[in-house]
């Protein structure tokens, strides 16, 4: 009896932590200077419990399948240009910044990639959206080469 018992545990635990999705975009996204703009993604490189719908809002946000710990992650690529920052903000359940990073412009000929993880207490059916912001001085495109984002479930 306790064999199958600790075997049963087993299997829950690694379904669980296969509640996992990273999702990419198809083709470049036009940012506004000093707006923070919803990321849009359109590509699923995997998604193994649902948390990534296309079709709801979008395909901006990823959705907890479970109560618990969830590593979140992304990156956003921007165009070459010289001028101030560029970010990538986490926001959970549509309000505010649940956590951010901000990198200063490389140069005028090379890409920036502001890329940031972070761990966050989701409940099942809450979500979180990636959204990028830029102070460039004019509008700047989130290329689709290199920008991801992604959940991982870790555990209660």
């Amino acid at each position: 009896h306790s064999a199958s018992t600790a075997r049963m545990v087993s299997q829950n635990r690694f379904r669980y932590l296969n509640s996992m999705t990273t999702v990419t975009k198809s083709g470049n996204q036009t940012l506004t200077n000093q707006a923070t703009t919803d990321i849009t993604w359109d590509t699923e490189t995997f998604d193994t419990d649902g948390l990534h719908d296309p079709a709801t809002d979008s395909g901006r946000r990823l959705t907890a399948a479970l109560d618990g710990k969830y590593l979140v992650l992304g990156a956003l690529r921007y165009a070459a240009n010289a001028t101030g920052n560029r970010y990538i903000v986490f926001q959970k359940n549509g309000v505010g910044s649940m956590a951010s990073m901000a990198v200063k412009a490389l140069s005028a000929t090379d890409e920036t990639i502001a890329a940031f993880f972070t761990l966050a207490v989701l409940v099942a059916g809450d979500y979180v959206k990636a959204q990028g912001y830029q102070d460039s001085g004019g509008d700047l495109a989130v290329t689709s080469a290199q920008s991801l984002f992604g959940m991982t479930y870790l555990g209660e």
